[in-house]
């Protein structure tokens, strides 16, 4: 029904523009796909949180999600009524549980707050068309995603509302926790990618300290560690 309807208002846009350019067309296409299902996702969710009476934690929880998660990625669903459902759902949950929950206290506050700015951090941000931004462009997006949290967070605890810093916090989590999930491969390259370079630094540091103690009668204290098998071979 909704691809229809898209259908239709992209035949109409093209026709009375005269376009002929199938890629132009199907760009169009595009554009008012979006425009339509997040339209129709928006308004649903407002008066969503119109009947739930949390207007104010629907606007946290979009200004998170646009600001954070539409740069980021995350989990995605294969299609508009399964996303629908979904993003209905967590709305809904972050509203009800917030709100019935008591205030996280300042520790979970500031564990929250910097496991979010260390990911926003390291994140290496990309769009649609391009894997990856060059160096320059990544510390930009890094500094206004990171902006935008601690703006976020900020008139939250400002307000002193315990409902508003819970939404504030849970939403982030979340957003982080897809992204870790989502590129779970990737992180765990990283991560192997450190522990590579760890035990070479710990490999070199070995052989330096096993070279320098055979160099000398005894280790520092009283046990007498059992030499290396070439050297016990020698003996």
């Amino acid at each position: 029904m909704i691809l229809k309807i898209v259908r239709k208002i992209t035949d109409f846009i093209a026709k009375a523009n005269n376009i002929t350019d199938e890629y132009k067309i199907d760009r169009i296409r595009y554009g008012i796909e979006v425009i339509v299902k997040e339209g129709i996702k928006f308004t649903s969710l407002l008066l969503i949180s119109i009947l739930f009476h949390k207007v104010p934690e629907f606007i946290i929880i979009t200004a998170l999600i646009v600001g954070i998660r539409r740069r980021i990625g995350g989990g995605h669903c294969k299609g508009f009524v399964s996303c629908f459902v979904k993003t209905s759902i967590f709305y809904i949950s972050i509203f009800l549980i917030s709100s019935n929950i008591s205030r996280i206290n300042i520790i979970g506050q500031v564990v929250i707050s910097l496991i979010t700015i260390y990911v926003l951090l390291t994140v290496k941000y990309k769009t649609k068309l391009v894997a990856e931004g060059n160096r320059n462009q990544n510390f930009k997006i890094k500094l206004k995603v990171i902006l935008i949290y601690i703006l976020v967070l900020a008139i939250t605890v400002q307000s002193n509302n315990d409902s508003y810093i819970n939404t504030t916090l849970l939403t982030s989590l979340y957003i982080i926790y897809e992204y870790i999930k989502k590129e779970g491969v990737v992180i765990k390259m990283r991560l192997l990618g450190c522990k590579k370079r760890l035990t070479n630094h710990l490999m070199t540091l070995a052989l330096i300290v096993g070279a320098a103690s055979l160099n000398v009668k005894c280790e520092i204290w009283w046990e007498e560690i059992e030499l290396p098998l070439d050297v016990r071979e020698d003996k």
